[in-house]
């Protein structure tokens, strides 16, 4: 979902691993070029032994890497002295990389972090004022570009808290919203997520559209 790890949780989590001699794996998918170029183990100093990334390497395109400390990736059979299988249909597929090196290319030029992280402050704000003024028990999560409204007040650390959102009345606020032009995945609790295209204009009709809709409900 779009519940962000507590630093202190993750230094738990390497901890336990360094002690008990388990490899950590980060599952960064989504979070991988999307909210910085190191991921969030860059932004978050809690540096995993295995990172797997995709979605926003290459822009749309379809792409994923593995990425892992030596000892560990050189166990795999693309080095000579590996004795792990690494296999795959479309391994470094020559337009992907290509993609994937335009995009990773912007994304070092351009202000493309600040950007969609401010965006995604100025969207989770508007939402949460209209939630306070309609009165309306919902929280706008997330971090960066990724937001997600959940039907219901506090604060959400995990999957379990999140589920005590109402599902019924976030998938009717988010089928009504596709119906007035505006994707919001009709499914609990599917991430939101503002790109580099976006403008603050995007999302103040978004927020227009928004507040219509939970008028209406």
């Amino acid at each position: 979902a779009a519940v962000k790890l507590e630093d202190e949780f993750l230094r738990g989590l390497r901890k336990l691993c360094d002690e008990n001699g388990i490899v950590l794996i980060f599952d960064e998918v989504i979070t991988g070029f999307r909210v910085g170029m190191g991921g969030y183990q860059g932004l978050s100093g809690i540096i995993p032994d295995i990172a797997t990334m995709g979605k926003a390497i290459a822009n749309g395109f379809p792409v994923a890497i593995v990425t892992g400390k030596d000892e560990i990736m050189n166990r795999f059979n693309t080095n000579p002295a590996g004795d792990v299988s690494f296999q795959g249909t479309y391994n470094a597929h020559p337009v992907c990389l290509a993609a994937g090196i335009a995009t990773m290319d912007i994304l070092e030029k351009e202000p493309v972090h600040s950007y969609i992280f401010e965006l995604g402050d100025y969207f989770r704000k508007g939402m949460q004022e209209i939630f306070d003024r309609l009165k309306i028990e919902a929280t706008m999560i997330g971090f960066g570009s990724i937001s997600a409204p959940i039907f219901a007040s506090g604060k959400f650390r995990n999957q379990e808290e999140i589920m005590r959102g109402d599902a019924a009345k976030s998938v009717a606020f988010r089928r009504a919203m596709i119906e007035t032009g505006h994707y919001f995945a009709p499914a609990e609790p599917k991430r939101l997520v503002v790109s580099y295209s976006h403008t603050k204009a995007d999302i103040d009709e978004t927020l227009q559209a928004a507040e219509t809709v939970l008028r209406k409900l």
